[in-house]
């Protein structure tokens, strides 16, 4: 789904040993650093290349870090196992919005001599909410007067 920047996603991936034997889980790897993926059996940390036994379940619990993206993020979670297919691909995503949008994102003014008052418009909305004020802005914290209408 949609979230806004900055949040940690955490989606849990359930899983049971339904084969006839122990299977043991070699590792996990992320496609990216954005991404944490943890084994846990009985509610505790599964420590890699144990025995897992016919009948049990367990949790891989994935994390998604949202923090420096925007649109769409898809990160790959890959299980090492001894079992059948040997490894496991799961994909975590989200469409990862930001609170406010600035339009443009920058502004340059260059070179600007003395005297002079340069201007520059600029366009904020927010992502996750109809209406807002902004009450101060400036360096610092400095209120500055920002004209009725602009």
């Amino acid at each position: 789904g949609s979230v806004v920047e900055g949040e940690d996603l955490r989606h849990d991936y359930a899983f049971e040993v339904t084969g006839s034997g122990p299977i043991k889980i070699s590792n996990v790897h992320a496609s990216c650093g954005c991404t944490i993926g943890k084994v846990m059996i009985g509610g505790n940390a599964y420590t890699f290349n144990e025995p897992i036994p016919p009948g049990t379940k367990g949790v891989l619990q994935a994390w998604l870090r949202t923090r420096g993206y925007r649109g769409v993020k898809a990160s790959t979670i890959d299980v090492f196992n001894d079992g059948q297919q040997g490894k496991v691909q799961l994909t975590i995503s989200a469409n990862i919005q930001q609170f406010f949008q600035i339009t443009p994102p920058y502004v340059n003014f260059g070179m600007v001599g003395g005297g002079t008052k340069p201007t520059q418009a600029i366009t904020i909305w927010s992502t996750q909410v109809p209406a807002f004020a902004i009450t101060k802005w400036g360096e610092a914290g400095l209120p500055r007067a920002i004209p009725k209408g602009e």
